[in-house]
């Protein structure tokens, strides 16, 4: 069998050792092997970049026709560019990966509504029936058993949900139940206290985390359900034009405005 040429491992798109000078360690990572002084660690892009190949055509290089990416290594330690990715491609694929990303936070905000649809009882008959004489119809759900409660994670207006809830949507999410409770308590106030905010988070027309500021400063600032939904009305009409320094500083200009005496309150105190 005739034997490659010894550059054509940097050619491979399947090979994880494209680097001309030297190997892949067991870590990811190229190394150059020429000697112990010049040894550098590179990241091996390569494999993150065939998984990204063939999510959509225009990921597929002219030149290669697969696109198959390598991170060479040079003689001298410079990472030279992977093969069939330019800068137009890099940077229309990275705009892609961070549209998926927004869809997929979009994604775990409507999981974690439906979670607490779920979750909204304690499901336990055999507590209910010491709780509840007989364990009744009449009688369920139980809105306490021993062990498990129903609990109020967001403000004023909304459902209650199973306290335990937090033991599932975190280690699901790979966070904390104290982060989950949180996660939970943003949700429920922007659906049932910022229904507005709560379809364009939705639709994707107004990031995750500004949202959920909105939902945090309500509830830490203690509003009504009523100031809430007024504010929400005034404020969704522009969040999408608005930066997020902009969102926030308004959202608090027009709370100061609908609660007047709470703010001053606050201001006071």
């Amino acid at each position: 069998m005739t034997q490659p040429p010894p550059d054509a491992r940097a050619a491979d798109p399947t090979s994880r050792t494209g680097n001309v000078a030297g190997s892949t360690s067991a870590t990811g990572y190229a190394t150059d092997s020429t000697s112990a002084a010049d040894k550098t660690l590179v990241p091996d892009v390569a494999p993150v970049l065939d998984g990204i190949t063939g999510h959509g055509d225009h990921l597929t290089s002219p030149a290669t026709g697969s696109g198959g990416p390598t991170t060479v290594t040079g003689s001298a330690g410079v990472v030279e560019p992977v093969q069939g990715w330019d800068r137009v491609r890099v940077i229309q694929s990275l705009r892609a990966a961070a549209a998926r990303e927004r869809e997929a936070e979009v994604d775990q905000y409507a999981l974690v509504a439906a979670a607490a649809d779920v979750y909204s009882w304690v499901d336990n008959a055999a507590e209910a029936a010491d709780v509840y004489a007989g364990g009744t119809e009449q009688a369920w759900p139980p809105h306490v058993v021993h062990g498990e409660r129903l609990w109020q994670f967001g403000s004023d207006g909304t459902p209650e949900v199973a306290e335990f809830i937090t033991f599932e949507v975190g280690p699901a999410l790979g966070v904390s139940p104290d982060a989950a409770a949180g996660l939970i308590a943003d949700v429920l106030d922007l659906r049932h206290r910022l229904p507005r905010t709560w379809q364009l988070l939705l639709q994707g027309r107004v990031l995750g985390w500004v949202a959920r500021k909105i939902a945090q400063t309500t509830r830490h600032l203690g509003l009504t359900a009523e100031i809430t939904e007024l504010l929400d009305q005034h404020i969704a009409p522009f969040l999408e034009g608005w930066t997020p320094r902009q969102t926030l500083a308004r959202v608090a200009m027009l709370i100061a405005h609908l609660d007047p005496d709470g703010t001053e309150q606050r201001r006071r105190s």
